[in-house]
């Protein structure tokens, strides 16, 4: 099938926000102006703890796909924004609800991994007035605080949408009010999403060094042994029928796998270029599990180097504790989700302290660099930081 527009960049939204705030509705009216049927089958999927709902806008230049992370579960939605590679993230919060804890843990995830905002009030019309303009407030000074540091911009129908899509440069972090009863709102909205630029540059020149981020795997057809895989496509270019490596598997060992066949927004193509989230149907006898990368064969005489242990510059954002020495904590890089235990650290660090952390991944090594970024994200503990050194 010919390839139309791939090397063009997706444009990937994360939408997020707390359960029933009206994401997964707002997600489906947008791709294909009607509400989600939600079935018996489709509620059990939605509260599943590895659920992340894709859809897709078509655009001129670019298509648009809008990931709706499942507000239920915080890990799924550090998982996919980690991951999946977001240009941009769509706080989605009911105007009865307002500004809720979770939220703001969603809120604090982007501001970490620095992806811009957008907010999204649902429910206004069912909204008492003074509940209404008491959220808005809380909302704005949110957008106005040290953390975020933008304007916060109403946005009406009266709204120049064509240029708010150069908020970002104008230091301005839109909020639309939106019903799902209002066709008006929702076509402003749809129309600033497809005015939007891709975040990341594509890398499609960089075939030797492709690189693909195992994110989910889909269960096995019985008696075949082709596995389905969803990722994010970070370098270079995948063919059709070619032979590519996966690893690290438990041995630390990259193994050759073939290609047999690409999806891309549902479709069956024959190659697809980088900053594209993509499926993978590929020949493969082994266990594979979220963290694995695929990449090129020409790269069999010069492997990525598999680490157990790593140091990072981190800075603790909020601990009711102490972090010390021995801490097990979960840990977020990219497509890895591991366990990991603090085996060295400079000093016991409390909210507000930086310092040099050895950690240690619990399970498998794992294919990592200096410069990445790690977040450490959990029900006691939130810390983010950069690897200085691997081991």
């Amino acid at each position: 099938m010919e390839n139309e527009n791939l090397k063009n960049s997706q444009i990937r939204i994360a939408f997020i926000g707390i359960s029933n705030s009206g994401k997964t509705a707002l997600c489906s009216i947008l791709s294909s102006n009607k509400p989600l049927n939600k079935n018996k089958e489709e509620e059990e999927k939605q509260n599943s703890n590895s659920k992340i709902n894709e859809f897709i806008i078509k655009s001129k230049d670019n298509d648009i796909k809008l990931l709706d992370m499942n507000g239920k579960y915080g890990k799924v939605t550090l998982y996919g924004m980690c991951s999946l590679n977001p240009d941009y993230c769509v706080v989605v919060i009911s105007g009865n609800m307002g500004l809720t804890q979770t939220t703001k843990e969603f809120i604090e995830i982007s501001i970490i991994l620095e992806i811009p905002l957008i907010f999204i009030i649902t429910k206004y019309n069912i909204t008492p007035d003074f509940i209404l303009e008491e959220n808005i407030n809380d909302i704005q000074n949110l957008i106005s605080g040290d953390g975020i540091n933008k304007i916060p911009k109403i946005i009406n129908k009266d709204y120049d949408i064509v240029n708010l899509s150069n908020f970002i440069n104008d230091n301005i972090c839109p909020i639309f009010k939106i019903s799902m009863e209002d066709e008006s709102e929702i076509d402003i909205f749809k129309l600033f999403l497809q005015n939007l630029h891709p975040m990341q540059l594509s890398n499609n020149d960089d075939y030797d060094n492709t690189i693909y981020y195992i994110t989910n795997i889909f269960t096995k057809e019985e008696g075949k042994s082709n596995s389905i895989v969803n990722g994010f496509l970070n370098k270079g270019k995948i063919n059709k029928n070619s032979k590519m490596l996966l690893g690290p598997d438990s041995n630390a060992q990259f193994i050759e796998v073939n290609i047999k066949s690409i999806y891309f927004n549902d479709n069956p193509v024959d190659y697809i270029y980088s900053n594209n989230i993509c499926c993978l149907s590929i020949d493969s006898q082994i266990e594979i599990r979220k963290g694995m990368i695929i990449i090129n064969n020409v790269t069999k005489n010069n492997l990525p180097k598999i680490y157990n242990e790593f140091t990072a510059d981190i800075m603790v954002v909020d601990h009711n504790t102490i972090l010390k020495q021995n801490f097990i904590c979960v840990l977020y890089c990219r497509n890895i989700r591991q366990s990991c235990q603090i085996v060295e650290i400079e000093y016991n660090m409390k909210c507000g302290d930086r310092g040099k952390v050895k950690f240690r991944f619990l399970k498998y090594p794992e294919c990592i660099h200096i410069g990445d970024k790690i977040i450490v994200f959990e029900s006691k503990i939130r810390a983010v930081g950069l690897i200085t050194e691997v081991k």
